[in-house]
């Protein structure tokens, strides 16, 4: 009993330590790479370890095709990054910028259905960790609790059966302090605008959540062999 106190005492202290550096997700100075999500067009085919002024660590950019549920219409080609994830204490493919950044929200598929282990670390080396569950059709991890970081890692939770598996990012969402948000002294034409382009942003929310619901994500590697991923 007093094991199992100690054991729920030490989770709890370390949960708090975690959120009182990391803070709640808010919006950061983000350079221009970030204001948009990032999407990897122009990006080319085969591993790689920078984009945009971020670090990547063991990701392979590649392309790969769906078909919906029901086998109707012809594959569509999207472009990911994917990487190998494990279990355990080794090598967790990681994205990283010097300055730091604040994730919003990733778009991610996996092979099998399982529940991947987000780790962000700060500049001062602590670190604020995230498990979310992950689907092969694809599904959107929020950035609920962990505020800015300088790194982001990805694995497998020690509570799953699997080893490993492999994960696809098709998109990163950026949390942003646009100069534009901030400026009062926008005249009426450019609220009209702002108006627009939500609304251009609703119809884009509108066909990924078409996506989610209407195909399937296949992540297993088909144009590397398996001894590109680490």
């Amino acid at each position: 009993m007093k094991v199992a106190f100690g054991s729920a005492l030490l989770s709890a202290l370390a949960l708090q330590q975690a959120t009182a550096t990391f803070g709640s997700p808010g919006r950061g100075h983000c350079s221009d790479s970030e204001k948009y999500r990032l999407d990897w067009n122009g990006l080319a085919l085969g591993p790689f370890s920078s984009f945009k002024n971020f670090g990547f660590s063991g990701f392979v950019r590649k392309d790969f095709s769906f078909w919906d549920f029901f086998g109707r219409g012809k594959p569509e080609n999207k472009r990911v990054i994917e990487a190998k994830v494990t279990k355990g204490r080794g090598f967790s493919p990681s994205i990283s910028k010097r300055g730091g950044f604040f994730v919003k929200e990733f778009k991610v598929s996996v092979d099998v259905e399982t529940d991947l282990e987000i780790t962000y670390r700060s500049a001062d080396g602590s670190k604020c960790k995230e498990v979310s569950r992950c689907k092969p059709q694809g599904t959107v991890i929020k950035n609920k609790r962990c505020g800015g970081a300088v790194s982001v890692d990805f694995g497998l939770s020690s509570s799953v059966k699997i080893d490993f598996t492999f994960i696809s990012i098709h998109h990163i969402d950026f949390d942003c302090d646009r100069d534009d948000d901030d400026d009062d002294d926008d005249d009426d034409d450019d609220d009209d605008d702002d108006d627009d382009d939500d609304d251009d942003d609703d119809d884009d929310d509108d066909d990924d959540d078409d996506d989610d619901h209407h195909h399937h994500y296949s992540t297993r590697p088909a144009n590397y062999p398996t001894d590109t991923y680490p």
